[in-house]
């Protein structure tokens, strides 16, 4: 699993060296918030369960689909 923007000491709390809100975070996501717990569970769940016994080598992006709002590189 590759979460993205999640709430963690450091996006809630930031050191005066980040400058970037949680809020201000949560507006780089297509999705225009923050991941939740429920967000990372669902994943986990399907991959724990039957329906995902034959995904194997995967990395599961649980981003809001920020990792697909940036351009290419190809």
């Amino acid at each position: 699993m590759a979460p993205g923007v999640w709430p963690t000491d450091m996006t809630t709390f930031p050191t005066p060296d980040f400058k970037l809100s949680l809020s201000a975070l949560a507006d780089t996501v297509p999705l225009r918030r923050v991941g939740t717990q429920e967000d990372m569970a669902g994943a986990i769940l399907f991959m724990a369960s039957r329906a995902g016994a034959y995904v194997n080598g995967a990395v599961w992006l649980v981003d809001g689909g920020r990792a697909g709002s940036f351009p290419s590189t190809y």
